[in-house]
């Protein structure tokens, strides 16, 4: 075998284990603890075209979905679409956003990727790492769940499905919405 060949093999390898690694590590957690509050710039989406400020701090007004995410990260671009069907679906109820991990990804590599698919909630990146570590990130995706009252309600880790999600959003809130 050539070098390049053994090379393919190789990333291919490490690609089939990243994402078995996510897979099995695809659980939720209940827990309830306070929300961390944080500020966040956001990038350029579809109801949020000129980007602005993402603030979540104790006026919550309704339920909040936080995705943590990254742009080169498989399991992460497989659920997007999902998150943003959702999103539209519950936006008048529930806030999403979408917190980028910066670091194999830089912001402008986010930005291209959330106007080449499409998104519409907000996204902003983690420059400094901090949101991802208040809210013990560990694996990529996670998705927090907030309720109105600023609690933690729900945490999981890996790609969660739009019915998974809609389920959760049915429990914090007093709307439910048609699948």
């Amino acid at each position: 075998m050539n070098k390049h060949t053994v090379s393919l093999i190789t990333q291919s390898s490490l690609w089939v284990c990243v994402i078995l690694i996510f897979c099995i590590a695809c659980q939720i957690k209940t827990s309830s603890q306070i929300a961390h509050l944080f500020e966040i710039d956001l990038l350029r989406t579809g109801d949020y075209p000129t980007g602005g400020r993402f603030v979540l701090d104790e006026s919550i007004s309704k339920p909040i979905i936080i995705n943590f995410w990254f742009p080169s990260c498989p399991p992460c671009v497989e659920e997007m679409p999902d998150i943003n069907e959702i999103y539209r679906d519950n936006k008048a109820n529930v806030d999403v956003l979408g917190i980028q991990l910066i670091g194999l990804d830089s912001p402008s590599d986010g930005q291209e990727f959330v106007n080449d698919i499409s998104i519409a909630y907000a996204v902003g990146p983690d420059l400094d790492g901090s949101i991802a570590v208040n809210y013990s990130v560990h694996l990529f995706p996670t998705t927090i769940f907030v309720n109105g009252k600023g609690n933690i309600t729900r945490s999981w880790q890996g790609i969660i499905s739009k019915d998974e999600m809609q389920t959760i959003i049915d429990s914090i809130t007093d709307v439910k919405t048609e699948k």
